[in-house]
């Protein structure tokens, strides 16, 4: 009886969040973790899990690391690093295409080793479309590639992603 209570709690902070990320001035972030905080302390008090049991399965090390590279992230986006190596690149190739792919296409597998793949996505897709609409070329192939080698750049190293840190952690 009290697993369904805590599922149904669960599943209304759920539809909550997605109701509050839909409005644009509210900081979701914030009832995000408040959500969180409050599905675990109903699961805790279901299963009868104390607080400090709870602390000792949290890894705090990977969730340090991953806050430190969204925020690194972000100062780079901030300063259009990401723009100006994308424009580098498409200068140091000369609008040559087969040389654009080749070139994008490792810049992209290279950037998602460090930092998330769906944040590389992001961040290339917008900037890789407005660069062929430059050289007026159709950016469908360029987007396969860049979809194609984001992914494998993602596994070179183990803090490309969240799960990654998380896994490389546990061993």
């Amino acid at each position: 009886m009290y697993e369904i209570a805590s599922i149904i709690v669960s599943a209304v902070l759920f539809i909550a969040i997605m109701v509050i990320f839909t409005n644009e001035r509210i900081d979701y972030i914030s009832f995000t973790i408040l959500a969180a905080v409050i599905a675990c302390v109903v699961a805790g008090s279901v299963f009868g899990v104390g607080f400090s049991d709870f602390m000792n399965y949290v890894e705090f090390e990977p969730l340090f690391f991953i806050i430190c590279m969204q925020i690194i992230i972000a100062i780079m986006e901030e300063n259009r690093i990401f723009r100006w190596l994308i424009l580098k690149t498409l200068h140091w190739t000369k609008a040559d295409h087969r040389k654009f792919f080749y070139l994008i296409c490792l810049v992209a597998s290279l950037t998602s080793a460090i930092i998330s793949d769906i944040t590389v996505g992001i961040i290339f897709v917008p900037i890789v479309i407005r660069a062929c609409r430059i050289l007026k070329i159709n950016p469908a192939p360029y987007l396969f590639g860049l979809s194609f080698t984001i992914n494998i750049g993602s596994i070179y190293t183990p803090f490309s992603s969240a799960e990654n840190i998380l896994i490389a952690n546990a061993f």
